[in-house]
């Protein structure tokens, strides 16, 4: 009777020797990633052994984002997903992927178009691979104009320039029509907060043409500040001021 007990009792120690307990996922605290192991995450908590997520600490001017990392078929780690990276007066609510070509995102992002109360839109944001140079381009709304931009972080400095050719502009006086031909100029340097404004100039010629004589003649260089509120640019030709309304 206690044979059968005995092996019951062995049988029991062996299964129990031999089940494997489940190991948790291996992932290390902190990692590494990107070109040359650019890009810092910290505090990473495993989902699995393939996916776990952390923390960008490492970019500078910016406050840490979280991150969602992946490991590949070789082992590498690499990141992508949604997240909202401020700082250096940006908002920036974009998808990004760190990988061998470094830090991408496309997405929105606010706070350099204050003037017009408007984001820039259809925002693309890139790191180079050293993490020294991130670069986008956009548009920025202006008045009803969307001009297109490309921008540019280095270090903690912020530039922004947008282009956009429009249509000629008139402005009738008593003794001549004075026509504007020429682009907006959009452009943002240096850092500052959020309210901080883009400038807005008008870049071209004006052609003056006399109701008396029919004669015309241009007038051209002009590079001038536009009120970024309602389109309104002053203009000396010839020394008259004629004010034309953008927008």
């Amino acid at each position: 009777m206690l044979r059968p007990m005995l092996w019951a009792f062995i049988l029991g120690i062996i299964l129990g020797l031999t089940t494997v307990a489940p190991v948790a996922a291996q992932w290390d605290n902190d990692a590494w990633i990107g070109p040359g192991a650019r890009f810092h995450v910290t505090d990473i908590k495993a989902r699995s052994d393939e996916a776990a997520y952390g923390k960008l600490v490492d970019l500078e001017g910016f406050q840490p984002f979280p991150v969602e990392l992946r490991k590949g078929t070789n082992g590498e780690i690499y990141a992508e997903g949604k997240a909202l990276i401020t700082g250096l007066g940006l908002k920036m609510d974009v998808n990004y992927a760190i990988n061998k070509n470094g830090l991408e995102a496309k997405g929105k992002a606010a706070g350099m178009a204050k003037s017009s109360g408007k984001p820039i839109t259809d925002a693309t944001f890139t790191v180079s691979p050293d993490g020294s140079l991130r670069k986008g381009t956009g548009k920025v709304e202006i008045g009803n104009l969307t001009v297109p931009c490309s921008y540019t972080i280095e270090g903690k400095k912020v530039k922004v320039d947008g282009f956009l050719g429009i249509a000629p502009v008139k402005k009738e006086t008593a003794m001549a029509t004075y026509t504007f031909k020429g682009n907006l100029a959009v452009r943002f340097t240096e850092v500052g907060p959020i309210e901080r404004a883009v400038t807005v100039n008008s870049v071209g010629s004006v052609e003056r043409k006399g109701k008396l004589t029919g004669i015309s003649d241009t007038y051209g260089g002009y590079d001038e500040p536009v009120n970024p509120y309602n389109g309104e640019v002053k203009l000396n030709v010839s020394g008259v001021e004629v004010v034309f309304d953008l927008w």
